[in-house]
């Protein structure tokens, strides 16, 4: 059975029996969110606690303080502020065995959803914040939900909590005594600084080089065979997207939009619009970001002359071009000025939007002393495509003289910057880092060979 299963029920009217049944220690978090009770009597710790060193004993009063710092933890992972509406209830029962199910239930009352979990009193911790996790994310998603409770995308599931856990400086469960050491409950643990992990280190290594899984697997629950697969993938996948600009922003966004649709891309291109219009743009970035994960570790990052060949090789998109109308169009590449000279608002739209993306992954592999360059480059298109949207939406900048219907051939034509002041911009704003760029090349013609940044 996997370890980490959790299974989830759905109460919409009536309460469950013995939903507020409880007896023994009770104990009640800092904001209030948190209410954890225990129905274990004290005891010893039988055979299989006695011999598995990797459960901790649970107790309500240090289990509450647990549940606020797993979810701060979470927060700071999105970037996102504590506004929780949905009370969450733990219950604690006897432990029976290490594979036994965390059982969670979703209850819909008049003024929202509450969560119960059921748990054994004795538990290994990374286990207690995957399914913590898994809960804290069905509160933010149901804030606004009525009749349906949302459905987590697998990949969100099981991709985040283990950030949560690398991310985090300090313990995040909390344990009164060892699961073998008998009844007294006089040992705590206290707070352990450290400096957070590498939040992809387990998944690298259980991916041991292997592309992670396409985007097509991600979206669908995986099978026992894949599962430890399908979890670093999903793992990558997510700390990818919380790279991208106010990525954590729209991961919470992407989550109050998933009880009203059934289907998770249709929330997820709404939540995400700033960087994907289309899947086939998100299964596009994802392919690109898979294949540097393949092919780099950690400790490879490219040398500044492999980073300007990447650096150059982004910057250079392909066109069609007609120098006159009875000539056969040819295909060159050119400069991204001229896409933005030279096409349609869609079509322009559309390759720099492609092009941001592979600058942001090339950002975080390229040499240090270049990371800022290529950061530059996707700031002057993000600036310029969210100017020229405003512009377009207010209907203030119709498109220029010259650009052509996407799809069409394009033919030399007056460069539109002397009428379109944003265009102007923006060409001057590329032509710098150009010669920046042209800077480097020039010195790293004149330099030796220099070792890969570590």
């Amino acid at each position: 059975m996997n370890q980490h299963a959790v299974i989830l029920l759905l109460s919409l009217f009536a309460a469950l029996p013995g939903w507020g049944q409880t007896a023994g220690a009770s104990a009640i978090s800092r904001t209030g969110q948190f209410a954890v009770y225990s129905i274990a009597a004290a005891r010893g710790a039988g055979p299989e606690l006695a011999a598995n060193r990797s459960l901790i004993r649970l107790e309500p009063t240090l289990l509450a303080v647990s549940c606020e710092r797993i979810k701060q933890a979470l927060l700071n992972t999105l970037n996102a502020a504590d506004q929780w509406r949905g009370k969450i209830r733990i219950v604690l029962h006897p432990f029976r065995s290490g594979d036994e199910n965390i059982v969670v239930t979703s209850e819909r009352f008049a003024d929202g959803w509450n969560y119960r979990m059921d748990l054994p009193d004795a538990i290994e911790p990374a286990r207690f914040v995957h399914a913590l996790t898994q809960v804290l994310l069905l509160e933010i998603a149901n804030r606004s939900a009525r009749d349906q409770s949302a459905q987590l995308p697998a990949w969100l599931s099981e991709g985040l909590p283990p950030l949560v856990l690398a991310n985090s400086g300090m313990e995040l469960v909390l344990q009164a005594t060892p699961a073998g050491a008998g009844n007294n409950l006089t040992s705590r643990a206290t707070v352990r600084d450290s400096r957070p992990t590498d939040p992809l280190k387990q998944a690298r290594e259980i991916l041991s080089g292997q592309t992670p899984l396409s985007l097509e697997k991600l979206g669908r629950p995986p099978g026992e065979a894949e599962a430890e697969i399908f979890r670093g993938s999903a793992t990558i996948f997510v700390h990818e997207l919380l790279q991208l600009k106010n990525g954590g922003q729209c991961l919470v966004a992407l989550l109050p939009e998933l009880p009203w649709d059934p289907d998770w891309r249709v929330a997820f291109l709404k939540a995400f619009r700033p960087h994907f219009r289309r899947e086939v743009d998100l299964a596009k970035w994802w392919s690109l970001q898979s294949i540097y994960i393949a092919g780099h570790t950690p400790a490879k990052t490219w040398s500044r002359a492999e980073s300007l060949d990447k650096l150059d090789e982004i910057l250079r998109c392909p066109l069609q071009v007609q120098i006159a109308t009875n000539d056969e169009p040819f295909q060159t590449d050119v400069p991204l000025q001229s896409i933005i000279q030279r096409c349609e608002l869609p079509q322009q739209t559309a390759v720099l939007r492609d092009k941001m993306n592979q600058l942001s992954a090339l950002r975080s592999r390229t040499s240090s002393d270049l990371a800022g360059l290529v950061e530059q480059y996707r700031r002057v298109l993000e600036t310029y495509l969210r100017k020229v949207s405003d512009d377009d939406e207010a209907g203030h900048n119709p498109p220029p003289a010259g650009r052509h219907p996407a799809g069409k051939s394009a033919k030399h034509s007056p460069s539109p910057a002397d009428r379109n002041p944003i265009v102007k911009e923006t060409l001057l704003q590329l032509g710098v880092l150009d010669q920046r760029r042209e800077t480097w090349q020039s010195l790293l013609k004149k330099l030796p060979a220099a070792p890969p940044a570590p």
